[in-house]
């Protein structure tokens, strides 16, 4: 049975960040949101004397002055929902069920939730008081939930691995390299982009994840979302993109692409009539290839590794998103 790839959202009840949600849904089969209902009530948790996080509010449905704008919390659920209604319609985001039973309430230390919430984009805005932030009601019931059995990003609570994080992370600096103008998809697009690399998208997912061992190995155990970023970022520039850019070479129009021609080893002028982003290309290509240095079953079994699964998922998408 083919593996799908699932992620829980811990960060927000939804993926405001236009970047954000155009590569994870490009990179997830699905991406399983918190419930919440229309009113996106926030929670303002406060340090106490000694140290601890504790609620002090819980369901506050306000206008927030947030990055010098004013936000009516009621009004960003459902705008989002609609704008990328066709991303629920297709089964690309998904929300989950209300929860009759959950342990937030009021006065309730959280300490260890709050630990993790400062180290993410999960914080909605601190108020004037230093020792005071907010966040989604939903993140906070979210991550209290024992009736979900996927990896998360960004928010982890203790225990769990981190390895999706880094691989959502490193994910996403390719995509703004793939892709500069990522943020600007629409569903459309998105959808798009997702049925032409389907087939490689596991391939990528686990090359990424090979790769997230190096950026694990330069972080602290309590890094914060943005020294990740700053690691995985390192990793793809120096470790990722220079190999990938080393495979598209080899497929340059003037040697293979769309319209493009090879030599084989007898001098042979091999065609490649097909587009980039179908699979007869990518036959033409195994044929050219192999012909032309005499390896054809080798260079097949090659172009099936995660390695070469990722360039092709990469090609894909630089070459989908510049057409």
């Amino acid at each position: 049975m083919e593996k799908k790839y699932e992620i829980s959202y811990n960060s927000d009840d939804i993926i405001g960040d236009k970047t954000e949600l155009s590569t994870l849904s490009i990179f997830y089969d699905k991406i399983i949101l918190p419930y919440s209902d229309a009113h996106g009530d926030l929670t303002e948790i406060r340090k106490n004397r000694k140290g601890l996080h504790e609620v002090i509010s819980m369901d506050m449905t306000s206008k927030i002055d947030f990055n010098g704008q004013t936000i009516l919390t009621y009004e960003i659920i459902p705008k989002w929902e609609k704008e990328n209604g066709l991303l629920f319609n297709e089964g690309v985001l998904e929300r989950l069920p209300k929860k009759d039973k959950l342990d937030v309430r009021y006065d309730q230390n959280v300490s260890d939730i709050a630990f993790l919430l400062l180290k993410t984009p999960s914080v909605f805005g601190f108020t004037e008081d230093p020792n005071t932030f907010m966040v989604r009601t939903s993140v906070i019931e979210h991550l209290f939930r024992q009736d979900l059995n996927l990896p998360g990003i960004f928010t982890v609570r203790q225990g769990h691995s981190k390895r999706e994080v880094y691989k959502a992370i490193e994910a996403l600096h390719v995509f703004k390299y793939l892709l500069p103008q990522v943020s600007a998809l629409n569903p459309e697009d998105i959808l798009k982009i997702r049925e032409r690399v389907k087939d490689t998208r596991e391939g990528f997912a686990m090359h990424l994840q090979k790769l997230s061992a190096d950026v694990e190995a330069g972080l602290n155990a309590d890094a914060k979302y943005e020294e990740i970023s700053s690691e995985a970022l390192k990793i793809i520039e120096t470790s990722l993109i220079p190999d990938y850019r080393e495979f598209v070479r080899q497929l340059r129009p003037e040697r293979v692409g769309f319209g493009g021609r090879i030599l084989d080893a007898a001098g042979k002028i091999l065609e490649i009539d097909a587009a980039p982003w179908t699979p007869k290309f990518w036959g033409q290509t195994l044929q050219a290839l192999g012909t032309t240095i005499g390896l054809l079953a080798d260079n097949e079994k090659d172009l099936r590794t995660n390695e070469k699964e990722a360039f092709r998922f990469m090609h894909l998408c630089e070459t989908i998103g510049g057409s």
